[in-house]
């Protein structure tokens, strides 16, 4: 620790440190800890994505039915203002409605340095996350047995609603000016 500056030297003896001692534990900790901060891992990001897709999702069956679940007003639900544009148009809105209103909550409700990985890795966890709620939703509705025309007719048209939204929303979300911003280094 040669290189260190005379000053520096001289701030450290008198606080009682050896020059040639950088780090204490308790600072590598405190970097340790904001360097996992700072750079989360995958699956911690994924599972509080799908903590938050769980709890909107579940809210947002209440005003639009998906796979035969919810729908808690009857006939004053979206999925009547959907049905104007037919079967499949109605499966596609509802399929985008449903992963919108869980990424718009993720965009809220998690960390910056989390986002960032959401939109990194946006091939991988919005897929992921459409499986999980697919699976879910028909293990819920008990329609895993539908003929293929079903699932053509659909299922189909609401994945692709869902991911095509949640693209969307994922790209406008990196390309906002809250995303831009540098993190602290």
């Amino acid at each position: 620790m040669k290189n260190l500056p005379e000053w520096l030297k001289e701030w450290k003896e008198f606080n009682g440190e050896s020059p040639e001692k950088t780090d204490s534990p308790l600072s590598l900790s405190l970097r340790n800890q904001i360097e996992k901060d700072l750079n989360p891992k995958p699956a911690f990001v994924f599972f509080h994505l799908l903590g938050i897709h769980a709890l909107a999702g579940a809210l947002s069956l209440i005003v639009c039915p998906q796979m035969g679940l919810g729908g808690a007003f009857g006939e004053f639900s979206l999925m009547n203002l959907f049905m104007v544009f037919g079967t499949t148009a109605c499966f596609f809105f509802c399929g985008a409605f449903f992963v919108s209103t869980s990424l718009i909550a993720a965009f809220v409700f998690l960390e910056k340095d989390s986002l960032k990985m959401i939109t990194r890795k946006k091939w991988l966890f919005l897929p992921g996350m459409l499986g999980f709620s697919f699976v879910v939703l028909k293990m819920l509705s008990l329609n895993l047995n539908q003929e293929s025309s079903d699932f053509l007719s659909h299922d189909l048209p609401w994945m692709a609603g869902a991911l095509l939204i949640g693209f969307l929303l994922i790209k406008f979300q990196e390309n906002s000016d809250l995303m831009n911003e540098p993190l602290a280094n």
